[in-house]
């Protein structure tokens, strides 16, 4: 039974979309729909993704500007008429096996209380993508560190997820409002699923279920990403921890900006 609608965002991502057609023919039976929502990309990812076989009903979407990340997904999520149970939301350079997309769906099919499960992600060459990480806090805000779940070889209950491959309930989804949209890039995952384990939702991620993300394709440049960073944690910060949370973004983003000087590219 077709029971998953995925969603991915391109942005400079033609290179990596065959591969990921491919994955999504492998996974066929269970893939309901496939909506792209191409963020004005320069290499013609919209174009690449219109003519690819991809399983179940296709749609794609060139938005016209760059939505941001978390903004197209919601727009990719809204798309299809008739809705399946499960949520996909898979970055263009990411992966999941067919078997591990149906044990990912019948994890959530199993355990009722979770609104998203992820994956072991790994690089091309084997080595390790941070999955599923512990929610930060202040210190680790201030010092710009961030604490990975052990999940080597089964279900683990973690607090977020990396965005890169996320199943989602749908129902969880759509009732937490989807991504905040203020979130251009990055922390919008850890945000949404903060929200989610407030509302009483778990998160968790089956480390047996390893998939490819060939992680960083498509950047820009370090300083854009940078910045965009600080303006996430300083949002996220602010959201969840209040002043001091702020206080500690604010430090963070000194201590980065001192050893920019260091290294001649401060922006």
């Amino acid at each position: 039974m077709a029971d998953v609608d995925v969603v991915v965002v391109t942005h400079d991502s033609a290179p990596h979309l065959p591969s990921l057609a491919a994955s999504l023919r492998r996974c066929g039976a269970l893939v309901a729909s496939v909506t792209v929502v191409d963020n004005l990309s320069s290499d013609g990812s919209a174009d690449v993704a219109r003519s690819l076989a991809l399983p179940g009903r296709v749609a794609v979407v060139d938005a016209g500007v760059n939505l941001g990340f978390g903004r197209a997904v919601n727009l990719a999520a809204r798309h299809p008429e008739d809705r399946a149970a499960y949520l996909l939301v898979l970055n263009p350079d990411a992966a999941v096996p067919p078997d591990g997309l149906h044990r990912l769906v019948s994890t959530l099919e199993g355990r009722p209380d979770l609104a998203c499960v992820g994956a072991d992600l790994r690089r091309p060459d084997g080595s390790p993508v941070s999955s599923a990480r512990s929610f930060p806090g202040l210190w680790d805000v201030a010092r710009g560190r961030a604490h990975d779940v052990d999940h080597a070889g089964g279900l683990v209950d973690a607090d977020w997820l990396c965005g890169a491959l996320m199943l989602w309930r749908r129902s969880a989804f759509e009732a937490l409002g989807g991504f905040d949209e203020r979130y251009f890039l990055y922390y919008e995952d850890v945000d949404l699923c903060r929200r989610a384990r407030a509302a009483g939702w778990g998160v968790a991620i089956d480390g047996g279920v390893v998939a490819e993300h060939d992680q960083g394709h498509g950047r820009p440049t370090a300083a854009v990403l940078r910045q965009a960073n600080r303006r996430s944690r300083r949002r996220y910060a602010r959201r969840w921890m209040g002043v001091p949370g702020a206080g500690a973004a604010l430090l963070a983003d000194v201590r980065e900006r001192l050893a920019g000087v260091v290294r001649g590219d401060a922006r």
